[in-house]
């Protein structure tokens, strides 16, 4: 079986949550968001290893998690950058050349469920059997917009998109190993910052397509989304 690596990061400010501390140590329902998102990696069968980005004063606190969670697929936590892009390609360092696909997952994302991760690990190794290292095709999980979405400049709508056309797009991301890494220093020597990895592969000339996800699959990043989380993990009767 061909090896799978999740890259975690987790160093974000969370601002926007007002909490004074890192959303990926807030609770929902009785756990950290963190531990959350760390426990979905650990029971996927088609992930191998987990390796998670933070900040350095950070580190001990997600270390002392794993161990007490029994997270044993998380094999490295190490210092991001100062922006998440510096981040992921901090954790790629962590990577060897017998790690064929990269998962990269945003630690704010607790609601990821392991049969989701497994069904798109598949869906990535199927639809590249058979092809060469540098002609993988990438996959992102998205879900279908349900809202009309606007461009907007100086507060007056300029343009309406086709909602047929857009989609949601969440994490995780599957990519080759290779494909990533080349992407991620061709970014780097050109100055490119992206909003996702996926826009990186995009830019570098590569395939992206798409995986479709859940809607329960949210990111943690406004104090609402604590309300909603708790609504998630009732409707999964975790509560």
């Amino acid at each position: 079986m061909e090896n799978v690596v999740a890259i975690i990061p987790a160093a974000g400010s969370g601002k926007r949550m007002q909490k004074g501390v890192n959303k990926q140590f807030l609770e929902i329902g009785g756990q950290t968001v963190i531990e959350r998102t760390l426990g979905a990696f650990q029971n996927a069968d088609r992930v191998n290893r987990v390796i998670v980005v933070t900040k350095k004063e950070e580190i001990e606190s997600v270390k002392a998690i794993a161990q007490t969670c029994g997270f044993t697929k998380v094999k490295s936590i190490v210092q991001g950058g100062t922006e998440r892009q510096d981040s992921i390609y901090q954790g790629l360092k962590e990577t060897t050349d017998q790690d064929r696909w990269i998962l990269v997952h945003d630690g704010a994302r607790p609601f990821i469920t392991s049969a989701g991760i497994n069904e798109m690990v598949e869906n990535l190794v199927s639809r590249n059997r058979d092809k060469s290292v540098y002609d993988t095709e990438s996959l992102i999980l998205a879900v279908p917009s349900k809202d009309t979405i606007k461009r907007v400049k100086d507060q007056c709508v300029t343009d309406t998109l086709n909602r047929a056309e857009l989609w949601n797009v969440q994490t995780p991301q599957g990519f080759s190993r290779e494909v990533l890494i080349q992407a991620y220093e061709q970014a780097k020597d050109k100055g490119f910052k992206g909003t996702d990895d996926a826009s990186l592969v995009e830019w570098a000339g590569h395939k992206v397509f798409v995986h479709v996800g859940s809607y329960e699959n949210i990111k943690i990043t406004t104090p609402d989304d604590l309300y909603l989380g708790e609504a998630i993990l009732k409707k999964r009767g975790a509560l």
